[in-house]
């Protein structure tokens, strides 16, 4: 009976170390296969376990794992490499392939890094130059104006930012409100408890709707106010569009407010009557007011 094929002399470490050159140097010449990529998976080397065989060939340790087990299935005497079918090859596992991926890694970050860096100390340099009156003046007015766009981006994300913490804070305050009710038996909605309370303390207007009780300030009388200089602040301004439904003022009926800004007359009658405040205040400039209603 024939013995097993056995090495006779195991490889040192210098040889090890000669093998590892081999294939570095397999991978430098281009030949992908056999030098950054597992031969059997053909995924590239990264962190995680790898070996290399007597022959200088480098495999994922689970990728020949599994060779080996599939070798020993099929009745294979003798263990062969998946690539150049050596017989009885020694293996030796590496770190030399996983300390290249890391040293990529970081020369890649350092690339990115190093690159926005650059161009952040080119654009500060850039913006110095053209305030000093330097350069083309289209190209100057072009850097100023993209700077403009870029600080109103930024200044947009932020508000987005602090709306959806806002929005996030309110709907936990529904929620607290609506298990408080459930507990205590408060009113349906806060709006019932806020109206049913004015009501109790307010006069009735005409219209079904409790007066608004004034604060530290007086309202504004309609008999003080000069509205034809009003009427001519607001056309200065140019006002189209109403700021409450965001639809042209014309040919709708309008109300002038005594702060000089315009309205639909049945959007501020809206805004006054489903207004949690107890006083009216314009919708832009939230002060008191007297209104006037225009000509259709």
């Amino acid at each position: 009976m024939s013995l097993p094929y056995r090495p006779t002399n195991s490889l040192s470490k210098e040889d090890w170390r000669q093998l590892e050159e081999k294939a570095a140097r397999r991978a430098e010449e281009g030949d992908e296969l056999n030098g950054e990529v597992c031969p059997i998976c053909l995924d590239k080397f990264r962190i995680g376990a790898q070996v290399i065989l007597s022959c200088s060939h480098v495999f994922h340790r689970a990728c020949l794992t599994s060779f080996e087990k599939h070798q020993s299935r099929q009745g294979v005497e003798h263990k062969s490499c998946p690539v150049c079918r050596k017989s009885e090859y020694e293996s030796q596992g590496t770190s030399h392939w996983e300390h290249r991926y890391r040293e990529r890694c970081a020369v890649y970050l350092q690339a990115r890094v190093r690159g926005w860096l650059t161009r952040g100390r080119f654009r500060r340099r850039l913006a110095e130059f053209f305030a000093q009156g330097g350069g083309d003046e289209l190209r100057r007015r072009d850097f100023f104006a993209e700077e403009l766009t870029h600080v109103g981006q930024r200044f947009l994300d932020a508000v987005c930012v602090e709306d959806d913490s806002l929005d996030a804070l309110l709907a936990a305050s529904d929620q607290a409100l609506a298990l408080s009710q459930q507990v205590f038996g408060a009113p349906n909605s806060l709006r019932e408890s806020r109206l049913g309370s004015a009501s109790a303390s307010a006069p009735v207007r005409q219209d079904g709707h409790p007066h608004r009780q004034a604060g530290n300030d007086e309202a504004v009388p309609y008999a003080s106010v000069d509205w034809e200089t009003v009427r001519q602040q607001a056309l200065l301004r140019c006002d189209e569009e109403c700021a409450i439904c965001m639809m042209e003022l014309k040919p709708r009926c309008q109300v002038l407010l005594s702060c000089t800004h315009v309205f639909h007359a049945s959007c501020i009658s809206a805004f006054e009557n489903f207004s949690f405040d107890q006083e009216d205040a314009c919708p832009i400039c939230r002060s008191r007011y007297a209104k006037h209603t225009l000509e259709a």
